[in-house]
């Protein structure tokens, strides 16, 4: 009893001065005067917190992303497109094969195939043990057929008994058989050829694959490119770099942007292209990006589809019906609401037809 009634008023002291401190950052989100990356570990743990992210219609990475803005989209959210807008405007009934495309990469590729859009070989390894690479030579890239985010990202090189398989869950070693039916076993995997740029882009940005993140949508009458990013790997890490560049591209020049954000430590002695370099294959990866909307995804106003120029012309890797939004608004001078308008436009002319 006296354990009891000692510890209680310690729990109420607890109790109070927690609710203090989320009024106190509360009052900081609202009147913008707090640095998200600084303090978004305490954010996340009250509950008054996130439903004031969820009313202002921002997720998270928004909130971190935006950070002195942010103040600037919650008083004016209804003039910006971000996340939750992009949810908002998807059809109510979407056709299911559409959804499966954008779903399973192993679907992706087939669909590609059957349209004549270029996508990297793709081989499917069934779930549990039994699994080949088939026609696939190594290095292989492995992933889940269903993920997101990278999660479950693999290469395998070497052959026959030395073969090594490097992971986010570490480095594997042995028989390719044994490495391919211990990785994510529960799950239906796909593999593709390790990409690597075209000759003309590996001068400027080196041999490791660049991404570009290609937004398509439905502009008078016909589907074309919006926006452009390029994430420049900076680094050479298995399976994937462990940092990146990401700049606004033009679509129609080839034309390099500004970094959007200061480079990481290090960053200078990697090979780093200058702003306004002209990097190959741009126009035609844009062209493709929107024929692969008009074919595959016809019913979504918006889509976001992830390319590489490789040395036989630019592929396809995958589309994305719930792609990042803020990082094609994020400019060095702060969040840009030109593109958000332009997304926000092709979004209702598309939801109105």
């Amino acid at each position: 009893m006296i354990e009891a009634s000692t510890t209680r008023p310690v729990r109420e002291r607890s109790d109070a001065a927690r609710l203090r401190e989320e009024l106190r950052l509360l009052r900081a989100l609202v009147q913008g005067r707090f640095d998200p990356a600084v303090i978004w570990s305490r954010i996340r743990a009250y509950p008054r917190i996130r439903r004031a992210v969820i009313r202002d219609r921002l997720i998270p990475q928004e909130l971190r992303g935006l950070g002195a803005d942010s103040h600037r989209v919650v008083v004016d959210r209804d003039a910006w497109f971000l996340q939750a807008d992009l949810r908002a405007a998807r059809p109510m009934r979407l056709p299911q094969a559409q959804m499966l495309t954008l779903r399973s990469k192993a679907r992706f590729a087939l669909d590609c195939a059957a349209q004549g859009l270029a996508h990297p070989p793709t081989h499917v390894l069934p779930k549990g043990a039994g699994r080949t690479l088939g026609p696939l030579d190594l290095p292989a890239f492995l992933k889940p057929d269903v993920a997101h985010h990278a999660r479950g990202a693999a290469v395998l090189v070497g052959t026959g008994a030395a073969a090594t398989l490097t992971s986010a869950a570490g480095i594997f070693r042995g028989e390719v058989a044994t490495l391919l039916s211990r990785h994510l076993p529960g799950e239906q995997l796909v593999a593709q050829p390790v990409l690597s740029n075209a000759p003309a882009l590996a001068e400027i940005v080196g041999p490791v694959a660049a991404t570009f993140r290609v937004v398509t949508g439905r502009m008078g009458g016909q589907f074309g490119p919006l926006s452009m990013l390029a994430e420049l790997p900076l680094g050479e890490d298995l399976p994937l770099p462990q940092r990146w560049e990401v700049r606004r591209v033009n679509f129609e020049t080839g034309r390099l942007g500004p970094p959007m954000r200061a480079r990481p430590p290090g960053a200078n002695a990697l090979q780093v292209p200058l702003e306004g370099t002209v990097l190959p294959q741009i126009t035609q990866m844009a062209t493709l990006a929107a024929r692969a909307h008009d074919l595959l995804t016809s019913e979504l106003p918006l889509v976001g589809w992830d390319l590489v120029a490789g040395p036989d012309g630019p592929v396809l890797l995958e589309g994305n019906i719930d792609w990042a939004v803020l990082p094609h608004l994020l400019t060095s001078q702060g969040p840009d609401q030109e593109m958000s308008r332009r997304f926000a436009a092709v979004a209702a002319i598309l939801g109105s037809a």
